[in-house]
């Protein structure tokens, strides 16, 4: 019977059944679609964000229309998804499935990931952006400092938090699922292999990155004139005319550098050539090479 009916026939419906059409059920065709959505754009975070955090220092998200509108349309994809989740019905640790909207939305306010899931949908990169213009032709180099390296990085971090989700929406995925039972077990395990040591390799590269930064607290001629990796590296290394990481707009030749330095640790050939100099560095150093053996 219809809510409709039942009201007609003075039968009283049941609590869980209340404001059920606006419950989305895991199986909705329209629900495994956008659920493939959000893990492509969990993917692209967890490559933009800690390349803008250790490697660009945010000026990419300033100098680039590009990169900000597509970082916009992203973000507010995971603005939707916050609020969409008050309507999602999921299924317990015992599996059984929790449709009735109070329950959900009890339990997702009770697990706090809606403020987490809030705080990642800060608009921050906007915020970045317009800063960011208006110091983008001021006097120096290093006059992008305060606009693209404070307050942006906190809020940015919380993006990261949702990898942890991406793991449910892979295996609760029939979009994902029916395209793993089309595979041969040998090149999905192949496939999921270099998807993790590609992403392990750039967070490592820009972890590295982000030491040097912290330690010169500027990507731009401080990187230089203050005791790091990078300055070590340059005075040893560089040539003219060849790969030059200072800077604040070289981020790109300063990130193959950091990858290169990843790749080598991570497959423990380590020619040497770049090493920690100072003491953060050197805890740094050892912490990334202790966990890949965890």
């Amino acid at each position: 019977l219809t809510k409709l009916s039942m009201a007609k026939h003075g039968e009283r419906i049941h609590p869980s059944l209340r404001g059920i059409r606006y419950v989305i059920f895991p199986d909705n065709r329209w629900a495994q679609r956008w659920d493939f959505i959000m893990i492509l754009v969990i993917i692209y975070f967890a490559f933009s964000v800690p390349y803008q955090l250790g490697i660009s220092g945010g000026v990419t998200a300033v100098t680039s229309t590009g990169f900000f509108v597509f970082n916009v349309i992203a973000n507010c994809i995971f603005a939707v998804d916050t609020f969409l989740s008050f309507f999602r019905a999921y299924r317990d640790n015992k599996g059984k499935l929790v449709y009735s909207l109070p329950s959900i939305r009890r339990e997702y306010i009770r697990s706090g990931w809606f403020f987490i899931n809030l705080l990642a949908s800060f608009p921050s990169t906007s915020l970045l952006y317009q800063e960011g213009q208006k110091n983008l032709y001021h006097v120096d180099d290093d006059s992008l400092e305060n606009s693209s390296s404070r307050g942006y990085f906190i809020l940015q971090v919380f993006k990261l938090l949702r990898l942890v989700r991406i793991k449910h929406l892979i295996i609760t995925s029939q979009l994902i699922q029916s395209f793993w039972e089309k595979c041969n077990v040998g090149v999905t395990l192949a496939l999921k292999f270099v998807f993790l040591i590609t992403l392990v390799s750039h967070w490592f590269a820009c972890i590295w990155g982000l030491t040097a930064f912290i330690e010169a607290g500027s990507l731009g001629t401080d990187l230089l004139t203050t005791q790091n990796w990078i300055s070590n590296w340059y005075e040893s290394s560089y040539v003219e005319g060849g790969l030059n990481p200072i800077g604040w707009y070289n981020s790109i030749p300063r990130y193959f550098l950091c990858l290169f330095w990843a790749i080598q640790s991570i497959t423990s050939i380590g020619y040497g050539n770049i090493a920690p100099v100072t003491l953060a560095e050197v805890r740094t150093y050892n912490l990334m090479h202790v966990i890949p053996y965890i």
